[in-house]
């Protein structure tokens, strides 16, 4: 949480989200980023200009914010692996208690920067290669988030079938 909230409010400038807390060869790079005023972008920048103000589409409160490395680790216990788009992109989804969804985008960097290369061993190197590009909800959109993984629809559909009876 702390390295998050440094990327996300201070000046650091990237921390790694462990995807399993016993190994760091598996981590998600969570950085400064950028974001370009047609909502292009990736990073804390992006996901601060598109996603912090609460009547913005896909608003994500700062606790969510900071919990997830937390949410990305549940989902990978509950299904192994991030959905994978035909673009490479790798999709983590999940819904809270409070029923909203919530949708990480995760991809890959074409270069490793200085400050990057910098801030790791030769040995996590790989583990650089995946950033996290945003992270939004399905706050203020006009219908409910449709997960892409397929074993989260048929979830989805069961928790709306029940609503429904």
């Amino acid at each position: 949480k702390r390295g998050i909230y440094n990327v996300a409010y201070n000046q650091k400038m990237a921390t790694l989200i462990r995807k399993d807390l016993e190994s760091i060869q598996d981590s998600i790079r969570f950085s400064k980023g950028i974001h370009k005023g047609d909502k292009r972008g990736y990073g804390a920048k992006h996901i601060e200009a598109s996603h912090s103000n609460p009547k913005s589409i896909g608003y994500v409160t700062q606790e969510e914010l900071l919990n997830l490395g937390e949410s990305i680790r549940a989902y990978i216990k509950e299904y192994k692996e991030p959905f994978i788009e035909k673009n490479g992109a790798r999709i983590y989804e999940w819904k809270n208690k409070e029923g909203v969804g919530f949708r990480v985008v995760v991809g890959d960097r074409s270069k490793l920067s200085k400050d990057a290369a910098t801030e790791a061993t030769s040995k996590d190197l790989s583990s650089l290669n995946e950033r996290i590009i945003t992270f939004y909800s399905d706050r203020n959109l006009k219908q409910k988030m449709i997960f892409k993984n397929p074993k989260l629809q048929s979830l989805t559909q069961r928790i709306r079938n029940k609503l429904v009876s």
